[in-house]
């Protein structure tokens, strides 16, 4: 009998075991001087009945991809762990509690890594960014992080909750709410006192060249061997361009990273291209994926091959960056990367924004939307006209392909270099000038194609000396009338001289 109520008892907490419980969340950050960060999170597991209990099982948590020198462990001692690939940006550290956690269990999961490119440190600044989220299952969540010794804040995107000093460390803490992301950026810089100069200084990079076979970077010692496997897929890139327009590249191009002193946190972009294959890149993109550096890199690249036909007087347009946009994702692509999330941005936006008038395209410009950006709702989504016309962009380029094939790119400059065009800095103009070549490479009259798409090809009125022919609406310089006029006279001249030749000589 005492063995049956012994049974019961124990049916009785299996049943009632419900495995409810609350997960308290804590992490601390540490931010070094030698551009590395160490975090460590402390998971703390409560069942909440008295009757339940988690069985020994798997647990997994989210830590960013670069992480290293990855350390689990509960109060019993360390976990094995395996990765799995969550994400992009983030991999799955998958482990078991060591033993059974019930309702009066103190425990816990301490997980511990580095990272090796976070803080960015550059020129003698550092640049600290990390997006944090709570889960719905976390009771509590609280952050910490704690900048080097005698930092100075020059820059906060997110005011922490408190903000003290310890050992000469500034310590910032966060609270965050259920479901909520925050993404906390802080620029700082170091200073230490030196006895010989009797002044405070900050420490300063040991900057290195880097080069591959069609670039070359100069940026700190601690980015080289990442920076530089980086650039052997980006020479893979370029030689993918070469094939796509069919002419060599027309520089070596330089890789030039500008310090946070130029650094403009509302610009959306990471890169730019400068003209003579001088490709600028902001330092915080130090930081990111390599899938995301090598966009950047190839996207201004393309920029740089556009721009052998396209002067710096011509502005930037839905050509130049659907081009650098659609080519870019063929190359990664093909350098095996997925890039269905993008593209999947791209169409999600342009859905959204469908009822949008797309004739703004005609004249749009990220250069001038960069600076004078404005907010539009979209279905109850909110956008701008920067991301707007990057997709609208990518998509006109993507639809023309589907069109004419892949060498449609290679048509299309040969036949800008025979006909020897001026691509002009008026986009009226240059609208008409994109139709005429489109339809002189395609053998298909472009016109209809084009306004599809909100592109304007209409008639020149603001420039006497151009005229639209009715098909291709391409501006063509008007001959001079004086030189109509003599070409007659010329012409009249030696029709008489002949005539009156032949009287002459009929009468002799």
């Amino acid at each position: 009998m005492k063995k049956i109520n012994f049974l019961i008892f124990l049916f009785l907490i299996v049943i009632l075991a419900n495995f409810s419980s609350a997960h308290q969340k804590s992490i601390q950050v540490k931010i070094n001087e030698d551009g590395t960060s160490t975090e460590k999170i402390l998971w703390k597991i409560e069942v909440k009945e008295f009757f339940s209990f988690f069985p020994v099982g798997s647990w997994r948590i989210p830590i960013p991809k670069e992480a290293d020198e990855i350390k689990v462990s509960d109060k019993y001692g360390n976990l094995a762990f395996s990765i799995a690939e969550s994400s992009e940006k983030y991999n799955l550290i998958v482990f078991k509690n060591s033993k059974r956690i019930y309702y009066t269990s103190d425990y816990f999961f301490n997980i511990e890594y580095k990272l090796k490119r976070n803080p960015i440190f550059y020129e003698p600044k550092f640049f600290y960014k990390r997006t944090f989220s709570r889960s719905p299952t976390d009771d509590s969540f609280s952050l910490s992080i704690a900048l080097p010794e005698n930092s100075q804040i020059r820059y906060l995107k997110e005011n922490p909750l408190n903000q003290y000093i310890k050992d000469s460390s500034i310590i910032l803490e966060y609270n965050l709410s259920i479901n909520e992301t925050k993404t906390i950026e802080i620029e700082f810089n170091i200073t230490g006192f030196s006895p010989d100069l009797g002044i405070f200084l900050s420490p300063e990079p040991n900057l290195v060249e880097i080069n591959s076979n069609y670039y070359e970077a100069v940026l700190p010692e601690r980015y080289a061997n990442y920076y530089a496997s980086i650039l052997k897929k980006a020479d893979v890139g370029v030689e993918f361009i070469e094939r796509s327009y069919g002419f060599p590249s027309p520089y070596r191009w330089k890789i030039e990273i500008i310090g946070f002193d130029d650094l403009d946190f509302e610009v959306h972009t990471e890169g730019f291209y400068l003209g003579d294959g001088r490709i600028r890149i902001k330092t915080t993109n130090l930081q990111k994926t390599e899938k995301e550096i090598l966009y950047t890199l190839l996207h201004e690249t393309i920029h740089g091959f556009n721009s052998k036909f396209f002067s710096e007087s011509v502005p930037n347009f839905w050509w130049e960056e659907g081009t650098a946009q659609y080519i870019s994702f063929l190359v990664l692509e093909n350098l095996s990367y997925n890039m269905t999330e993008e593209k999947n941005e791209i169409f999600n936006l342009l859905e959204s924004c469908k009822n949008i008038d797309k004739t703004f395209i005609s004249t749009w410009s990220p250069n001038y939307y960069i600076r004078n950006n404005g907010e539009i709702n979209c279905n109850n989504t909110k956008s701008d006209f920067v991301s707007l016309g990057y997709a609208n962009s990518y998509f006109i380029v993507d639809n023309i392909v589907k069109y004419f094939g892949n060498d449609i790119f290679k048509k299309f400059y040969q036949t800008a270099e025979k006909i020897q065009i001026n691509f002009s800095s008026d986009r009226s103009i240059l609208n008409n000038q994109m139709n005429y070549v489109l339809s002189n490479a395609t053998k298909h009259e472009f016109t209809s194609t084009l306004e599809a798409f909100g592109i304007e090809v209409k008639q020149v009125t603001n420039q006497e000396e151009y005229l639209t022919p009715i098909l291709t609406g391409l501006p063509i310089l008007e001959e001079d009338k004086t030189n109509k006029i003599l070409a007659f006279i010329i012409v009249l001249t030696l029709v008489v001289s002949l005539i009156i030749f032949l009287i002459i000589k009929t009468r002799k």
